[in-house]
């Protein structure tokens, strides 16, 4: 045990220096702005809040109940969850490079046994490489530093223990190993969809690595129901994205593809060379099957497959972790052809880079299977490279956990990156105005919106900032090109409401509040205003306002108060 448990410790100490970050990007959206972490006894309401990812909102929850809503808490979970893989990974390196010798013996022949007898004493050795790389590896620092990827981190760790699970049933374990992988993989559904990918990764371990001795009907057993489920949750999932989250539809994009395919190379080359890394990378459009980055990818990973399908009967597990690299940045890959998320987000790539670093440890078992045991000097020296390489891997890490420390450094490092692209002018632009108030903001803001016209948050902040400092007018512009550009939104018409009412026009800025809800019904801050506005002369229309509240955000912020307020004017007949 101090092997893994050595490993665990120092995947905890390459991220000592990110427990005092603070809540960063979608962390003030998931965490700081979750209503339901103010109630963790409430479980339906955590559940229901994310129903796609209820484990993530669970964990948050028991944060928020420890540690109140202070990152520190929810770093330290962050932190420990990725130690707990370290030992995860390792565990299943170590199972896997058993079974790949295993079934080499078992397949016979004198190259076979040799081969099997050699690796047989670097199994251990390829394991430790392989949960080394994944404890240190700055790529990794996204999913581990940035509370809001832990949905990555639960997902891996479910996934990881379903995949042991699964490993022990097919070797011959009982009907309860087969339950605690159903079990532990319906969790990683829970923390993200790409736990949909297991089946496939058995798959695979079942026709590269798992020994033949195991009978067909144990397979059968364990692999169609998990495939039919699949396929079903896949269609679900489909059907959901394209009617319910985009009910316009959303439709295969060919272009999109190949920027996805591109940016499979780019985690690829950022794990190998972890130089260029940025909290949004802005890929360019490919609009040509033929364009140099998708021939070079495409070159990449045939060379790669073609390689390590050539090697597998030296080793297997070169070609099963090329495999899992690609099968589980695969659904992310798919939702962004559908049109949504990025092309590449370096948190996504933390369950997949177990596949490469696993790659790695076989080749590094197959460099010292050839040059033998007698070779002292050069494995010594070869382990001494491992270690320069995690050394150097682990103090990017640490330098990784600095930029995160600073929000407004991380967003000026992706702007320097991207300097053409809104997303990152205008997430400065709110870390600026979080820190030093709108003035150092509204730049960033309008630049944004000059590289990103159609994208409308930036107009309500510019709005905003413009309003805070009693320059109506030009406000008033910005939300005027907002209701444009935005039809059915009603951020637009909400905005010219705000500046009436600061205006002393309580009439238009009733009718910019009802415009509103003809655009949006279900919009919360156009009823609150309205109620606000129709306390002082009606306060059965406020009293019917806030509890429509109610049923659309049962936890908004000072609504309970609105309806006792009212509910106690109108009892006592009077109206003020």
């Amino acid at each position: 045990m101090f092997i893994p448990l050595s490993l665990a410790v120092i995947g905890w100490a390459v991220y000592i220096n990110s427990l005092t970050n603070p809540f960063v990007y979608d962390d003030f959206r998931l965490i700081v702005e979750n209503s339901t972490l103010a109630a963790p006894l409430n479980v339906q309401a955590i559940i229901w809040h994310d129903i796609t990812r209820p484990v993530v909102n669970l964990s948050y929850a028991l944060d928020a109940a420890i540690w109140g809503l202070r990152p520190l808490g929810f770093h330290v979970t962050n932190v420990l969850l990725h130690a707990v893989n370290v030992l995860l990974v390792f565990a299943s390196a170590l199972a896997l490079a058993r079974d790949d010798r295993t079934r080499r013996r078992a397949a016979g022949g004198a190259e076979s046994r040799d081969a099997a007898s050699v690796d047989g004493g670097n199994a251990t050795l390829s394991a430790v490489i392989a949960a080394l790389l994944f404890a240190v590896h700055p790529m990794l620092s996204q999913a581990v530093g940035y509370i809001s990827a832990r949905s990555d981190l639960l997902c891996a760790t479910f996934v990881l223990l379903a995949f042991l699970a699964a490993r022990r049933f097919l070797l011959g374990g009982g009907l309860p190993w087969a339950a605690a992988a159903l079990a532990s993989w319906f969790l990683g559904l829970g923390a993200k969809e790409v736990a949909a990918m297991l089946p496939l990764a058995l798959l695979a371990y079942d026709f590269l690595v798992l020994p033949r001795h195991v009978s067909g009907a144990r397979r059968a057993l364990l692999h169609v129901p998990l495939l039919l489920m699949v396929v079903t949750a896949a269609a679900l999932r489909v059907w959901v994205l394209r009617q319910i989250e985009y009910d316009s539809g959303s439709g295969f994009d060919w272009p999109l593809a190949f920027v996805a395919l591109d940016a499979f190379r780019g985690y690829l080359q950022l794990l190998v060379w972890p130089t260029g890394q940025t909290i949004f990378h802005a890929l360019a459009p490919i609009l040509q099957p033929f364009d140099l980055r998708v021939v070079v990818s495409l070159a990449l990973f045939g060379g790669l497959l073609g390689l390590a399908w050539s090697l597998r009967r030296v080793s297997a597990l070169l070609l099963f972790g090329l495999l899992w690299f690609l099968l589980f940045l695969l659904p992310s890959s798919a939702l962004f052809v559908l049109g949504r998320g990025e092309a590449l987000a370096e948190h996504r790539v933390y369950l997949a880079s177990a596949g490469v670093f696993l790659a790695v440890a076989a080749s590094a078992g197959m460099l010292l299977d050839l040059i033998g045991r007698e070779a002292k000097t050069l494995r010594w020296a070869i382990l001494a490279a491992v270690g320069v390489v995690a050394l150097q891997l682990g103090g990017r890490t640490l330098l990784r956990n600095a930029v995160w420390a600073d929000p407004a450094t991380l967003w000026q490092e992706s702007v320097q990156r991207a300097p053409e692209h809104w997303l990152p002018h205008l997430m400065l632009g709110e870390t600026l105005r979080i820190r030093s108030g709108c003035s150092e903001a509204e730049p960033e803001y309008r630049l944004a919106i000059q590289y990103a016209p159609e994208e409308t948050f930036a107009y309500r902040k510019l709005g905003g900032c413009l309003i805070e400092r009693r320059s109506f007018d030009e406000a008033q512009t910005v939300f005027v090109a907002l209701r444009e550009v935005a039809p059915t939104s009603a951020e637009g018409p909400t905005g010219l409401a705000i500046i009436a009412m600061a205006k002393g026009s309580p009439k238009y800025s009733q009718s910019y509040l009802q415009e509103a809800l003809v655009r949006e019904p279900t919009a919360v801050l156009p009823r609150q205003l309205l109620a606000t506005l129709e306390e002082s002369r009606d306060p059965s229309a406020a009293l019917r306002l806030c509890r429509e509240i109610k049923e659309l955000a049962p936890y908004t912020p000072g609504n309970e108060e609105c309806i006792q307020r009212n509910e106690r004017r109108l009892a006592g007949g009077s109206t003020r």
